[in-house]
């Protein structure tokens, strides 16, 4: 179900990044081996913020893709004609996936926490 156009798009994407890489990346030098467990403080926080934004960006275009149907159970084919139809605005969703996220996050902490305090056996 996916179209020509957007498998073009994609490839041509590709082909257009790899490109870029091979001309920025021919003359770099390696400064240091790549050590497993060494990444700075400033670049976990980033990665922590890069995995938030991601994570309520993907559930908000989610709610808006499906918000898009508006009073429709089926588009254009069954349409809600209840007195309780009703979409939530895109600002109210984004406080409850906001907390959604924040609850989630909070879980993955204290699961995190909790594995830490176990005593690791010689």
């Amino acid at each position: 179900y996916i179209s020509g156009s957007q498998v073009l798009l994609v490839l041509t994407c590709l082909i257009m990044n790899l490109a870029f890489d091979v001309i920025l990346f021919r003359k770099a030098k390696i400064v240091e081996g790549i050590t497993w467990g060494k990444i700075p403080a400033r670049a976990q926080y980033t990665l922590i913020v890069l995995f938030v934004s991601v994570v309520m960006i993907i559930a908000l275009m989610g709610y808006i893709r499906s918000g898009l149907r508006m009073n429709w159970h089926i588009y254009k084919i069954l349409q809600d004609t209840s007195l309780t139809a009703y979409t939530p605005s895109i600002q109210y969703m984004g406080r409850v996936i906001a907390i959604i996220v924040g609850i989630f996050f909070g879980i993955i902490i204290l699961l995190l926490w909790l594995s830490s305090l176990q005593k690791k056996r010689p």
